[in-house]
């Protein structure tokens, strides 16, 4: 279930999940999502795909901007329909594959 995803992702270290629509987002997030779209020149207000652009960017823009705040050397971006993988046998940590 998408809550049991959340809880386990919430659970990684160094991983900041920013829920973006109900009932698991904030109200806050939701309000500066809606306004994100209002402003957004190229997608917002569109049907279909438009909407979902509009989320990622906004997604990608708030962990940016997170990143920052927390002087982090770098950030993962990815979609609920994408994979991270890394090799089993040299490390289980995030941190290590990506340093290697």
């Amino acid at each position: 279930s998408d809550e049991r995803a959340l809880q386990l992702l919430q659970r990684l270290e160094a991983v900041h999940v920013v829920p973006l629509q109900a009932p698991f987002a904030n109200q806050s997030t939701v309000v500066d999502l809606s306004n994100f779209e209002k402003g957004h020149k190229q997608w917002g207000g569109r049907p279909g795909n438009y909407a979902l652009m509009v989320k990622q960017a906004f997604a990608i823009k708030s962990a940016i901007a997170h990143a920052k705040w927390e002087n982090m050397d770098w950030i993962l971006h990815l979609d609920q329909d994408e994979l991270f993988v890394g090799d089993k046998e040299r490390t289980s940590n995030i941190a290590e594959l990506l340093h290697s």
